[in-house]
């Protein structure tokens, strides 16, 4: 429509992809080529793009938008929680998985029991898109034998919040695209679960794909290895 009414069009840090019925991939190739300017956020998507034979313009790789974030001081999210100061805070982002999520949920709940009980962390739960967060986070609660030892995040908190809060963390273990990058601006080691091909392309960015996992795959092997390296990482970032 935008072209019709003869109006410039760019793709502004897009993560691109999955693309997968015939008609979608028509309507990709056929308008992608008629932008005038293409920027995505990973190489993957510029590869993508290439093979749906979208050339016009070249594709450029930039970064997500949300690196250009600039946060302001504020603890809001923090008070929220009433804590005492010396607790070790572990940020937790889930986000709902299709027809995966009581699966995954499930194993998460055992990985943050052993956190409590083997390094005495808070998780505290970060509900980014909220109220869909906000609900696989009380299914993640309710599988735990700690629930009363972890914290959820209110509904209303701005980006900002979040990022200020997920700063003070020790460790940030999330679904959420956007809460993993928080925590990598902030210099929070952060361990993500990829249910998507962006979230494993901004880990491999960031260095920390070798300690990550494909959600698809988290099996209970897989699952005892993110136990061991979550608290191999609380116990370097204590030190």
């Amino acid at each position: 429509m935008a072209k019709l009414c003869g109006t410039k069009v760019m793709f502004f840090s897009q993560g691109i992809g999955p693309v997968t019925s015939r008609w979608g991939k028509f309507l990709m190739r056929a308008l992608a080529n008629k932008a005038d300017f293409v920027t995505v956020r990973d190489e993957y998507s510029k590869k993508y793009l290439k093979n749906l034979k979208v050339t016009k313009p070249e594709t450029v790789v930039t970064a997500d938008i949300v690196f250009a974030f600039k946060p302001t001081e504020d603890h809001v999210a923090y008070a929220s929680l009433g804590l005492k100061g010396d607790e070790r805070l572990v940020a937790v982002a889930p986000r709902p998985w299709f027809d995966h999520e009581d699966e995954y949920i499930e194993k998460l709940a055992w990985v943050l029991d052993e956190l409590i009980e083997q390094r005495g962390v808070l998780p505290v739960f970060v509900p980014m898109e909220p109220p869909y967060d906000t609900n696989v986070s009380k299914k993640v609660m309710a599988k735990m034998k700690n629930p009363s030892k972890t914290r959820l995040l209110g509904d209303s908190f701005t980006p900002n919040e979040f990022y200020n809060f997920i700063s003070k963390t020790e460790l940030t273990i999330a679904l959420r695209l956007h809460a993993l990058i928080f925590a990598a601006l902030s210099n929070v080691p952060h361990i993500g679960l990829s249910y998507d091909q962006k979230v494993e392309s901004f880990l491999k960015r960031s260095g920390m794909w070798d300690r990550s996992f494909p959600l698809g795959d988290f099996t209970k092997r897989r699952c005892l290895k993110m136990r061991f390296t979550c608290l191999t990482m609380v116990q370097r970032r204590k030190r």
